[in-house]
């Protein structure tokens, strides 16, 4: 009686199993559309799935969709107390509705970044840039050369960067840049370094794809943003952005224009600022990217923040004020001011 029981047992659980399978092309649309955290998961359901999650082209479309849907969004805080990183999920549907109280009690987890070992005990680091959930680390060691490395917190994997073959002992300033090119599919590192007495500024760049660096012309601008190199600078259209000068300007707080590095032919480019009165006149702005078009906030006396957005990238004409947000009492400054999405 057992071993018919067995038997019909086995009958019930190979009629369960279906019979026909999804096609491939509904799988691949469906796995497209889920976080990350859950296809690092479905990766262990069988070999078929574990090679479509890994293939670049999935990849690309993951990332495609995520962009497109403003979905499986995050944010990576830096402790700086702790020396870690936490990571947040945002839904944009709900962002409006939380209180400060609410974004508190948000489930949270801490990622074990690659600089938090014991022989980094002296890190003191920099966020160099993010780009397709890629953070670039940088890090700055007590009588040490940086090290330089891009860093997969989702699959918690790092590529360390060659040493920069040429260092400088006086700067004006030292800083970097990171960034995609989507239609070479490059990853790219650029750094900028403004020698004291000279008006153009040395420049390097490295490429994930040959993962070497190479000098390149020099740029004719002089770096103007807030903060430098603390922040890093904006990624849009396939270039880096900064506030700059034609030459430096000791008396004058406020900038001439907007510099941009283009990825793909590695071109140097003047962008205007908003035609506004307000925007001429602020010294406070910061520089961002809102639905994939390049932004600039604007602030006076924190009292009010204007967003200007530029809908057709490089005209000047195509600047318009996006928003104007009132009583912002509660913003120490605008640097730590920065837009996520908008719907």
């Amino acid at each position: 009686m057992a071993k018919e029981d067995e038997e019909k047992k086995k009958i019930r659980v190979e009629e369960s199993v279906p019979t026909e399978y999804l096609p491939e092309d509904l799988i691949v649309d469906i796995l497209s559309r889920l976080p990350v955290k859950f296809l690092l998961i479905f990766r262990c359901v069988c070999k078929l799935w574990y090679v479509l999650i890994n293939d670049p082209v999935f990849i690309k479309m993951h990332i495609s969709r995520s962009l497109v849907s403003n979905s499986n969004l995050g944010i990576i805080f830096r402790n700086l107390v702790r020396n870690n990183f936490i990571f947040g999920e945002v839904r944009v549907s709900e962002l409006h509705n939380y209180s400060s109280d609410e974004l508190e009690q948000q489930t949270v987890i801490e990622l074990n970044h690659p600089f938090k070992l014991p022989h980094y005990l002296g890190f003191l680091g920099l966020v160099l840039g993010s780009c397709n959930g890629l953070p670039c680390l940088c890090s700055f060691f007590y009588n040490a050369k940086k090290e330089i490395l891009l860093w997969n917190p989702s699959t918690r994997r790092n590529q360390k960067v060659p040493s920069i073959p040429e260092e400088y002992p006086k700067f004006d300033y030292n800083v970097y840049g990171f960034g995609h090119e989507p239609t070479t599919d490059y990853y790219t590192i650029v750094r900028i370094v403004k020698l004291s007495g000279a008006l153009d500024s040395v420049v390097a760049v490295y490429s994930l794809s040959t993962n070497s660096w190479k000098r390149i012309e020099n740029m004719p601008f002089y770096l103007t943003s807030p903060h430098l190199p603390h922040f890093p600078p904006v990624l849009a259209n396939s270039a880096l952005h900064w506030f700059a000068d034609r030459e430096p300007r000791p008396n004058s707080a406020s900038s001439e224009f907007i510099a941009s590095f283009d990825l793909q032919d590695e071109e140097y480019r003047e962008l205007p600022l908003p035609d506004s009165d307000f925007v001429k006149n602020n010294v406070d702005m910061n520089l961002g990217v809102l639905g994939g078009q390049l932004c600039v906030l604007c602030s006076f006396l924190r009292i009010r923040v204007e967003v200007w957005l530029m809908k057709e990238y490089g005209v000047r004409d195509s600047w318009e004020k996006q928003f104007s947000i009132e009583q912002l009492w509660l913003m120490r400054t605008l640097c730590h001011l920065r837009p996520i999405c908008y719907s």
